[in-house]
């Protein structure tokens, strides 16, 4: 039973779907030998990314980065 709680606290179709960032919306991959508890992770991952207005908030942050330190700007547009 142990063995069985560990494997399934590391079930990698629960954190399937990495975030694609410096596109502007929304992108999620799917590990192409998923299947379809995994896919639905991954959509979960990015229903939840649009609930949060993650894109939204990932602009603030760097645009507060960026006037904290203006020489981020051109690393930033790289």
């Amino acid at each position: 039973p142990s063995v069985d709680r560990l494997r399934a606290k590391f079930d990698p179709r629960d954190y399937n779907g990495a975030v694609l960032l410096g596109l502007n919306g929304i992108c999620v991959k799917s590990h192409g030998a998923t299947d379809e508890l995994g896919f639905a992770n991954a959509v979960g991952v990015a229903v939840n990314m649009v609930r949060r207005d993650f894109k939204a908030r990932i602009s603030e942050d760097l645009e507060q980065l960026i006037s904290e330190n203006p020489d981020a700007r051109q690393s930033a547009a790289v």
